[in-house]
């Protein structure tokens, strides 16, 4: 039973699988006795091979032509494959150039709408300090305005008060003249 599981095929059903002569199969057995010892058994007029012997045997087996035909078709299809694939990758890889080429653009220009800003914001921050420092000079005007009103109003109080009190004073004066005048010749020799 052991000898049946590890060696499962005979030289003629690999022959016949592969549509070779059997002749060319022991063909590789004998040339290759070192490297398949131990991989093959002689029984009954029959050559068993194991799992590696089938294995080493079909890597060195030429195709047929009809198998070059079948390969060589699917090697073009696969080329045609490849080609196809190859064509769809350079037209996205140009689309992708176009797209990047229009984003730097649009890069460009909001970089320039962006240094345009920033120049505004410059020239309206100047505009803002010049009138902030115009309102400051405004304010000490009208601050020191303010000062020289209030200075004014107590200039003109005093000369106000100044002026009843002159006018008052007058008023006695004028009175006094007034009595002066109305006195008689007695009181005026007397000096009342």
């Amino acid at each position: 039973m052991e000898y049946i599981e590890k060696f499962s095929i005979t030289i003629e059903e690999l022959a016949e699988k592969h549509g070779k002569k059997q002749q060319a199969i022991r063909n590789y057995i004998d040339r290759y006795p070192e490297d398949l010892k131990g991989h093959y058994r002689r029984e009954n007029g029959s050559t068993w091979l194991d799992e590696f012997a089938v294995a080493f045997i079909e890597s060195r087996l030429k195709p047929r032509k009809v198998d070059n035909i079948i390969i060589n078709q699917a090697l073009e299809d696969k080329i045609r494959e490849l080609q196809d694939k190859l064509i769809a990758a350079h037209e996205k890889n140009l689309e992708l150039i176009e797209e990047k080429e229009t984003l730097r653009l649009q890069a460009e220009e909001s970089l320039r709408l962006i240094e345009a800003h920033q120049k505004d914001q410059e020239q309206i921050q100047e505009e803002l300090t010049a009138t902030v420092n115009q309102n400051e000079e405004l304010h000490k005007q009208l601050q020191a305005e303010r000062e020289a009103r209030a200075k004014a109003e107590a200039t003109a109080k005093a000369s106000a008060e100044a002026t009843e009190t002159l006018q008052a004073q007058a008023d006695e004066q004028a009175a006094e003249l007034e009595r002066l005048k109305k006195r008689t010749l007695w009181e005026r020799i007397r000096n009342k």
